[in-house]
């Protein structure tokens, strides 16, 4: 081995350690280079990324070093071959280039893919399909999150030391358990929400890439990945809005802006058309009406927690109305016939 000096790795004894190639001698000096921290912080890297390839039994079926040396001995008893020797001095230097090169990459692309978020030996990929609506999903420090409709959550099986990271595809609310000391914080889109303890909900499934964060209780800072100096925080009751733009705070006005997560509905005179598009968002349903007036129709009511059916139930029976499932699976109002 070369002395302790991480420029100087000697990778092609390295690749000979992997595939037990290296006898005892060789051992023995190769634990005096382990010694230096820095140096064994090189090899498990590489290490790691050599099980993880799945290289070293390949590996060891070939060994190229055996190989190399009955040629060497050859072409050393030619005293005409000075051509040849330096090609071959040419071709050992880029052999050892060529597995300094694959080594880099192994650990390279091992150290990639180990930390990847989409390594499913350290991580959890959780999805709720088109048909499942505010699929509960607990995270190892206790928090719950409510997926909607074809929504996705990425989050490591045992959370660090420094924080709680988790990454979000589509709509989700949240529970977070109180830790001042690990903040939580969520990746959704070009979006960074962080956060103590508290509940909220995010929308990552808008056009043009926009985010969006509602705070029904306690605190949570909205910023731009890589760029948390520039920042809002939001109180309940408050919008966070994020676009490649800007980013906003609004205040909601919107009643029924978690239907989907708590399936209360409330109506206030409200046109059919606004209280259709609430329903169809809240049971994850596609329903039309026949005509404008239709639309143009108001009612105040209340529904809590109620099957879908009863909703519609009521809603035909205040207007005179009656509905028919498509083969489409879409569910058509229409006016009753039979008055």
């Amino acid at each position: 081995m070369e002395n302790n000096n991480s420029n100087n790795i000697n990778w092609n004894f390295i690749a000979k350690f992997l595939s037990d190639e290296t006898n005892d001698t060789d051992n023995e000096v190769f634990e005096i280079w382990l010694k230096d921290k820095e140096n064994m912080k090189i090899f498990n890297s590489i290490k790691k990324s050599w099980k993880l390839m799945d290289k070293s039994e390949k590996m060891k079926n070939i060994n190229k070093e055996n190989a190399w040396d009955k040629l060497h001995a050859r072409i050393e008893n030619d005293e005409s071959s000075v051509i040849i020797k330096q090609n071959l001095f040419v071709k050992k230097f880029m052999r050892y280039a060529a597995i300094f090169i694959i080594l880099l990459g192994f650990s390279f692309s091992g150290y990639l893919l180990y930390n990847s978020p989409f390594n499913p030996i350290l991580y959890n990929t959780i999805e709720a399909t088109h048909n499942e609506l505010n699929k509960k999903v607990v995270l190892p420090d206790g928090s719950n999150v409510y997926l909607y409709a074809d929504s996705k959550i990425n989050f490591p099986k045992e959370f660090s030391k420094n924080n709680r990271k988790v990454n979000l595809k589509g709509e989700a609310f949240f529970e977070i358990v109180k830790n001042p000391e690990k903040p939580f914080i969520v990746c959704a889109r070009n979006a960074r929400i962080k956060v103590l303890g508290t509940s909220f909900s995010v929308k990552a499934n808008l056009p043009n890439k926009k985010v969006e964060v509602f705070v029904k209780t306690g605190k949570v800072k909205l910023y731009k990945r890589n760029n948390e100096q520039v920042n809002i925080i939001l109180k309940p009751g408050n919008f966070g809005i994020l676009t490649n733009k800007e980013i906003i705070k609004k205040q909601n006005t919107n009643v029924n802006y978690l239907s989907w997560k708590t399936h209360d509905l409330v109506f206030k005179n409200n046109k059919l058309n606004y209280v259709i598009s609430v329903i169809n968002k809240t049971y994850n349903i596609d329903i039309l009406c026949e005509t404008s007036v239709i639309k143009n129709l108001r009612i105040t009511s209340t529904f809590s927690k109620q099957p879908i059916d009863t909703v519609l139930e009521v809603i035909c029976s205040t207007f005179n109305l009656n509905y028919k499932i498509k083969e489409s699976g879409k569910i058509l109002l229409i006016k009753n016939s039979n008055k």
